[in-house]
């Protein structure tokens, strides 16, 4: 379990990695230095606003900052190409795992999906069912990453575990009888937005993934059910 727990974690935080030996500035002189970043997202916006702003040069450094997706940031980090990489951590931990060695720095988005995770196994009620739900959406997302990165395995076992807090959520609102349309609501846009995703991959990849979205339609009668009778069908009927 707690290769499992970690893994969110790790996928969540968005870290820059430095390859060891770091580069040391002269006393005289700035240092060149290359920085990629993995997303062109308001993630890095300190990155770009101390590069533009001169803060790196005032500190003996003349950075270039380039866009790298994070399945070549990596790669260019330990090839040497950059010297600090901001990718996320999961990139890192994989590259950890293969005997590179990096040391991770910071983190530019400090949201934890761990402490989701945490959270909503000690909840109980609307708040488990908040939590739940939360956690499932962040994991699709990473379930993306996955598919983008070409990783199917590791993917479909975060829809895997995406399902797992759909059905904890689902079933904390209709045991508690609270959150009830708020939670049909969020999983009909998680039920979207997996179906989105779904088809955009190869064919034989879709199968688990959209008998998964088939399965959110089924807990989302069930909510509807809940609050207004056996006969209620789930609105945005896939």
């Amino acid at each position: 379990m707690t290769q499992r727990v970690q893994l969110p974690l790790l996928a969540a935080a968005l870290a820059t990695a430095v390859l060891l030996p770091a580069v040391r500035a002269a006393a005289a002189d700035a240092t060149a230095i290359t920085i990629s970043h993995s997303q062109k997202t308001v993630d890095f916006l300190p990155l770009w606003i101390a590069s533009d702003a001169g803060y790196f040069k005032e500190h003996g450094i003349n950075p270039t900052v380039n866009y790298l997706p994070a399945q070549e940031g990596m790669p260019a980090l330990l090839s040497g190409q950059v010297q600090i990489a901001g990718n996320g951590a999961s990139d890192a931990a994989s590259a950890e795992a293969q005997g590179a060695k990096l040391k991770v720095v910071l983190t530019l988005t400090p949201i934890y999906t761990f402490q989701f995770w945490a959270r909503a196994d000690h909840a109980s009620g609307a708040e488990e069912a908040k939590l739940c739900v939360e956690y499932a959406q962040a994991e699709l997302e990473y379930a993306n990453d996955w598919f983008t990165k070409g990783d199917v395995d590791q993917a479909q076992s975060a829809i895997s575990s995406v399902m797992e807090y759909v059905r904890k959520g689902t079933d904390a609102a209709k045991s508690s009888g609270k959150r009830l349309k708020q939670t049909e609501i969020e999983l009909r846009k998680l039920q979207k937005r997996m179906k989105d995703i779904a088809e955009s991959l190869n064919l034989d990849d879709r199968p688990p993934v959209l008998k998964s979205v088939d399965e959110i339609e089924q807990l989302r009668a069930g909510l509807l059910a809940a609050m207004f009778g056996a006969q209620a069908e789930p609105r945005g009927k896939s």
